[in-house]
This record gives C-alpha cells, sequence and structure tokens, in this order.
C-alpha cells in the first residue's frame, strides 16, 4: 500500500533561524545561543551542587 505524497504546506512556520529577513535571523541566532549559554551554565551549577552534596 502507498502512502499519499505529502502536501506542501503554504502556511509553514519557520523559526527565527530560518527567516528570509536577515535582522530577524540575527535576532534568533543571539536568542539561540544566548538560551545554550543559560542551559549550559544551569547544567554545571546542578553538577556542582549535586557534586558537593554527595
Amino acid at each position: 500500500m502507498e502512502t499519499p505524497p505529502k502536501k506542501e504546506n503554504s502556511k509553514q512556520k519557520n523559526g527565527l533561524r530560518q527567516s528570509s529577513n536577515a535582522f530577524l535571523r540575527f535576532l534568533g541566532d543571539v536568542g539561540f545561543y544566548l538560551w545554550s549559554g543559560v542551559l549550559a551554565i544551569g547544567a554545571f551549577l546542578a553538577w556542582l551542587i549535586s557534586f558537593l552534596l554527595i
């Protein structure tokens, strides 16, 4: 049984990092790297606290 081809959605949501606008792409990249940094710092602090409390 063959699956029907997927229809391309003209209202497909793209993230800011995939926008055609350069300014929005810049904001998306900055936000992504800031959020990644926050997550990395939080993960390190969680590891440090758990390591010190063992």
